[in-house]
């Protein structure tokens, strides 16, 4: 309940229920991950209304996503009309300077997701502080996510890369990945470091938790994809006529 309809304090999608109902800590959630769901349903949502606005009103869909980016601000929501917004735009073949840029985005998005904030990013933050912003380790992230997907989005190469089998097999299974590691690791991968590091220290235990936890994490993840997240994705398509995306979306 709480991690898909109405997430935990500090932590959701729609803040008109934050005066309704209340919310438990997330440090007290079984599952941690799963307070993204909440993130993941109510951008749909909004990505919804946009393709309703598209759909009905086209012209008008530029100062929807303006009116949304001085509402939400920096906050991680607008990723999703950002996202919306970029998917539509037409990308003429990249010359050397652009792909250069492109290949500076990609590896600088990179590092921001794996970084802690640099000095550059948390001045960005401090500026954009009244613009709703995450903490500064989850903003450099979402920083780092544009800077990615700019990156690939100007890079044909990037992309018939992550088009071949094996880049496509994990981008399937790594939103159940996602949500499956962490009470795996919090059963199975505790087990197994009980049982160890008590007989062949920290270090023994914690590489035989981490063993354990893919060797189990990584089919759960994929018996998910198959049976869960498929099952969800082929429902979210069953969507009414008036939400069905516009012509030549899909294919962008």
């Amino acid at each position: 309940m709480n991690s898909v309809l109405t997430g935990y304090a500090g932590a959701n999608g729609f803040p008109f229920l934050r005066h309704l109902i209340p919310m438990p800590d997330l440090l007290h959630a079984f599952d941690p991950p799963t307070w993204t769901l909440n993130v993941e349903l109510s951008g749909s949502v909004l990505c919804l209304g946009l393709s309703y606005v598209e759909r009905r009103r086209r012209a008008l869909l530029p100062y929807v996503i303006a009116a949304l980016a001085h509402w939400l601000g920096a906050s991680q929501w607008f990723l999703f009309a950002l996202g919306y917004a970029l998917a539509g735009l037409r990308r003429p073949s990249p010359g050397r300077l652009r792909q250069g840029l492109a290949i500076l985005a990609l590896a600088a998005g990179i590092l921001l997701c794996r970084l802690i904030p640099p000095a550059p990013i948390l001045l960005l933050h401090s500026l954009l502080r009244h613009q709703h912003p995450p903490d500064p380790f989850h903003f450099s992230n979402q920083v780092g996510a544009i800077l990615i997907f700019l990156g690939v989005l100007h890079l044909p190469r990037a992309q018939h890369l992550l088009e071949r089998r094996l880049p496509q097999f994990l981008g399937r299974i790594s939103f159940s990945l996602y949500l499956v590691h962490f009470p795996v690791m919090a059963t199975i991968g505790c087990g197994v470091f009980n049982l160890i590091a008590p007989r062949s220290g920290a270090v023994p235990g914690c590489l035989a938790a981490l063993i354990a936890g893919l060797a189990v994490t990584l089919p759960v993840a994929v018996l998910f994809e198959r049976h869960v997240d498929r099952l969800a994705v082929r429902l979210s398509r069953r969507s009414p006529p008036f939400l069905a995306p516009v012509p030549g979306e899909l294919s962008s």
